[in-house]
């Protein structure tokens, strides 16, 4: 057997190389092998990818303001906690969320609210929201809107709200943006 080995050594060092090579080979994955869309979540290894790899969603802000303030009159539309973000050039999906708190002190004050760009302007159609007395009532809207922009340039969105009267100082408006690329596609 040792003789053999001594003759051979060369051979099998050449198969021993080949073998291990073909095997590297064969568990090789580049950029140039996987088909687009095709990369699933089971596919990767725990954290492979990391948020800074990722340009799902692209930015994300709130403003809040006293709901007292939101208040221009009986059924007057008030464009409230304005947010305003920065787009570079693409295609953007925008979820708006407004939430409005209200504290009608010791009567009942109905509300339409909607998250909406400037004038104000709902995206879509607004709701209605009673609130009852003695107590901060809270309440949830979310929308989305589509941007398309070849240059840089900012949107701004908020919540249009009117209220049937006059609120306590304690409750708030709330505006949340997420802004996500278009190839993504925002929950509610």
């Amino acid at each position: 057997m040792v003789s053999f080995v001594r003759r051979h050594t060369l051979g099998l060092i050449a198969i021993v190389i080949a073998l291990g090579g073909t095997a590297y080979a064969a568990n090789t994955v580049r950029s140039q092998d996987i088909v687009d869309g095709q990369v699933m979540t089971q596919d990767l290894a725990n954290r492979a990818v990391s948020p800074a790899k990722t340009t799902f969603r692209m930015d994300s802000r709130y403003a809040t303001q006293l709901s007292t303030n939101c208040y221009g009159g009986p059924s007057i539309w008030r464009y409230c906690a304005p947010v305003t973000i920065p787009l570079p050039p693409g295609h953007w999906v925008i979820k708006v969320t407004s939430t409005v708190q209200f504290d009608p002190g010791n009567s009942t004050v109905t509300s339409q609210f909607c998250p909406s760009t400037p004038g104000p302007t709902c995206i879509q159609s607004p709701m209605w929201n009673t609130f009852f007395p003695r107590g901060v009532t809270s309440s949830t809207w979310t929308d989305g809107d589509i941007v398309s922009n070849a240059a840089p340039s900012t949107v701004s969105y908020g919540t249009a709200a009117r209220f049937s009267g006059p609120g306590l100082a304690d409750a708030y408006v709330e505006t949340v943006v997420d802004v996500f690329n278009e190839d993504f596609e925002a929950a509610p």
